[in-house]
């Protein structure tokens, strides 16, 4: 027995991609799980009910027809683009919209359950200017920073 008789609990096959340095989308799925000869041995159990989006039976079918790729695209240079419906784009005002107008009486935890995705860094500089205006008192930003250890010098570059 492999795995001893251990519990090893994997997740949605779509959303747990690996992540291969400069790997191009075939390299990534051939170093998936499925694409592994240990695979069969794994006892597959699956999801029956989705508690998250329970009652939103089209928004469901439309994001697995993302996942899947079955969704009709828009004929462009590229092949990922797709039709996204006019009626789920928030355009006005799209911080109320994903907190709801309640921002400054949401807890930590609340506020941690909501995103907003934007294509550019000035996009998002954008709407955190506007969300934090939002809030009383003085405003106070503070920067990070990013930095590797590793014990080959040249390791540093793959990432």
């Amino acid at each position: 027995m492999p795995f001893e008789g251990n519990v090893i609990a994997i997740g949605n096959f779509r959303q747990k991609l690996p992540v291969v340095q400069r790997g191009t989308r075939v390299d990534v799925i051939e170093s998936c799980i499925k694409s592994r000869p240990l695979l069969p041995v794994f006892t597959h159990l699956i999801l029956a009910e989705n508690m998250r989006s329970c009652g939103k039976l089209q928004h469901n079918e439309r994001l697995l027809n993302i996942r899947t790729g079955s969704l009709p695209g828009i004929e462009t240079l590229y092949h990922d683009y797709i039709n996204i419906p006019h009626r789920i784009i928030e355009e006005d005002n799209l911080i109320d919209c994903i907190c709801g107008g309640n921002l400054i009486e949401m807890d930590v935890e609340q506020l941690a359950k909501r995103v907003i995705l934007a294509l550019t860094n000035k996009k998002t500089l954008e709407m955190n200017q506007h969300i934090t205006d939002k809030f009383p008192g003085k405003r106070h930003m503070f920067y990070s920073s990013d930095s590797i250890i590793s014990e080959d010098p040249n390791n540093v570059i793959n990432y």
